[in-house]
C-alpha cells in the first residue's frame, strides 16, 4: 500500500514539476514563434519536439547507443578472452 502511494506521489510531482512546465514552456515558445515568423514556424517547432518525444518515448534514441555499446563490448571482451588465452605464458 504504502509502495502504491509513493509511486503515485511521484508521478504526480513528475508532472506538476517537470512535464506541466515544458509543455507550457514549448506552447509559449511555439506562440512566440507563430507570432513573430508566421505559423509555419511556430508548427515546425511542435513537430520537432513532438517527434523527439516520440523518439524518446520508443527507445529508439535512448537505448540505441547503449545496446551498440554492450554488444561492441561484448564482441571486444570475447576476442580479449581468446587473445589472452592463446598467448603463451
Amino acid at each position: 500500500m504504502d509502495r502504491g502511494s509513493r509511486g503515485i506521489n511521484f508521478m504526480l510531482g513528475a508532472l506538476v514539476f517537470n512535464v506541466a512546465p515544458t509543455m507550457f514552456e514549448v506552447a509559449i515558445v511555439a506562440a512566440i514563434l507563430t507570432a513573430k515568423c508566421g505559423p509555419g514556424m511556430g508548427a515546425l517547432t511542435v513537430a520537432t519536439l513532438a517527434g523527439a518525444l516520440a523518439e524518446v518515448c520508443t527507445h529508439r534514441g535512448t537505448l540505441a547507443l547503449p545496446c551498440w555499446q554492450s554488444a561492441l563490448t561484448a564482441a571486444v571482451h570475447k576476442h580479449l578472452v581468446v587473445a589472452l588465452a592463446l598467448q603463451p605464458r
